[in-house]
């Protein structure tokens, strides 16, 4: 082979040649336009461009970015997302003057992992911790109303009479029209999600804004003044609570109704000398945060203990725990 074919097939070697579609003309290989027209050159097909392609900038960025996410609360995954969204799209129309497709490819992964699976995780303890402060601001209102109570009792020398839902009067309710409570923040449950409408849809009453918030109250609905029947819910009138506590009697063997009448150890607020352990309310709105399986209700003793009681297994109408002589006059 002689020398001038020897160059000039080294310079093709080098240098594919590009054809004008226009002029004819030859043109190196990268060249946009055409030397001699002018006119734009397309690449020729089946052939990539010369040289090692450019890693994309937006593909490692987004790898990097997925992974800070997992470590700054995942802003950084979310921008690494749509980086690695981007860059794919760059990557996939450049030709092969890109590279970095997998990277891409990674970043979109690690991202969309954070993005869909952490929160997954993390959102059911985020729900368990809310809803801990929720029970314990819950307690707090209950320690509360067992101080107002008792003051309650001190001044009228019984306890607030049985809770009139068309009316309003009566229950938890008379303590803050009553000056033993400050605001009516102690009468509402965290969890309790009734609403003006719902209430007066549900009793036939006409409240507005103000009486909701001066005579709604979370707990008046298992307010303890005729006691209970076997499933926890409170009895309204007296003739209700005479055939369950009739033939009743504590672990000391004292009666809790006599002769029409509730006794010194009744475990009802009617009973103005009502035992100390006695129930004032429960909340059941707390249930399902507890543990065991079964329903628990916190509930509210005239001592101002507050303590998760089974709901399922416990005597609501004998109420075992009345065991504790009636406080002294």
């Amino acid at each position: 082979m002689r020398l001038g074919e020897r160059k000039g097939l080294m310079h093709k070697q080098r240098w594919r040649v590009m054809f004008c579609n226009k002029c004819g003309k030859d043109n190196v290989e990268g060249a946009q336009f055409c030397a001699s027209c002018g006119d734009p050159i397309a690449p020729v097909p089946g052939y990539p461009p010369a040289g090692r392609p450019r890693t994309s900038g937006m593909a490692i960025a987004s790898l990097v970015l997925g992974i800070l996410g997992y470590f700054l609360f995942g802003v950084p995954a979310l921008v690494g997302l749509a980086l690695g969204i981007v860059s794919l799209v760059q990557i996939n129309g450049s030709q092969g003057r890109l590279g970095g497709r997998g990277l891409a490819i990674a970043g979109i992964c690690v991202s969309s992992l954070f993005i869909l699976v952490v929160p997954a995780v993390l959102l059911p303890g985020l729900a368990r911790e809310r809803e801990m402060k929720r029970g314990a601001a819950c307690r707090a209102n209950l320690h509360t109303l067992a101080i107002a109570v008792r003051m309650y009792r001190v001044d009228e020398g019984g306890y607030p009479p049985p809770y009139d839902p068309a009316t309003g009067q009566g229950g938890l309710s008379v303590l803050l029209s009553g000056g033993y409570l400050s605001g009516p923040e102690a009468l509402r449950c965290p969890d309790d999600p009734t609403s003006l409408s719902e209430y007066n849809a549900t009793h036939g009453t006409n409240w507005d804004a103000r009486q909701f918030s001066q005579w709604y109250s979370s707990y008046n609905q298992t307010y303890n003044y005729w006691g209970y029947e076997r499933q926890g819910t409170p009895l309204e009138r007296q003739a209700d609570a005479e055939p369950l506590y009739a033939d009743k009697v504590d672990r000391l063997g004292r009666p809790l109704w006599l002769e029409g009448q509730p006794t010194a150890v009744f475990p009802g607020l009617a009973n103005r000398n009502a035992p100390d352990n006695t129930i004032v309310v429960y909340c059941p709105r707390h249930s399902r945060h507890l543990a065991s399986g079964a329903r628990e209700d916190l509930v509210l003793r005239l001592d101002g203990s507050v303590t998760p009681v089974s709901a399922d297994a416990y005597d609501w109408v004998g109420q075992a725990a009345v065991d504790r002589p009636p406080s002294a006059e």
